[in-house]
């Protein structure tokens, strides 16, 4: 399922999973309001909003998610644990320009250091990448996010002028200092 973004001008990012997609041990999928009553459990943490512009708590967060599906131009996914359904994340998408997306998002403290995040990312660069391996993604984190930092890196993102893309030639990350 590959979407090729790079050749065609499109101001919204709502269709590029309409039905939400798997991993092996993720199930995201399309965000609906009441999955915010799952946000009591790990995003209680001050340091999931940590980082988050204009969010500091599970109860503005979940606002904001409800807001995104106010604009047809943004989309917003729900992670979840397969085995157990527990609610593990959220996804944002969102237009960066005319040929790229910003990928945004929060998993539950509870989650943290398990791999899912690079998950996550591996699943959503592979589905939106080109024949070619080029990739609309692109990521806007503080550098003092460390943990964010070095997971972009770790999937093949580079810091270019404060914004993370996934390198063309390498194919591999690091961060630029």
């Amino acid at each position: 399922m590959g979407i090729n973004l790079i050749k065609r001008e499109f101001f919204s990012v709502s269709g590029l999973f309409p039905d939400g997609f798997r991993t092996p041990r993720l199930a995201v999928s399309p965000f609906v309001p009441s999955d915010v009553a799952g946000m009591e459990t790990g995003f209680d943490s001050p340091s999931v909003w940590r980082f988050s512009r204009g969010i500091d708590s599970a109860a503005s967060a979940g606002e904001w998610l409800v807001s995104t599906l106010e604009d047809a131009t943004q989309a917003a996914f729900t992670v979840r644990i397969r085995e157990t359904d527990e609610l593990a994340g959220f996804c944002v998408l969102l237009p960066f320009g005319k040929d790229r997306v910003e990928a945004g998002g929060w998993l539950s403290s509870q989650f943290w250091r398990r791999g899912l995040g690079r998950e996550l990312l591996d699943a959503l660069t592979q589905h939106t990448s080109d024949g070619k391996g080029h990739c609309p993604l692109v990521a806007d984190v503080e550098p003092e996010n460390k943990a964010a930092c070095c997971l972009l890196a770790s999937a093949g993102f580079v810091a270019r002028g404060g914004l993370w893309t996934v390198d063309p030639v390498s194919g591999r990350g690091a961060i630029a200092t």
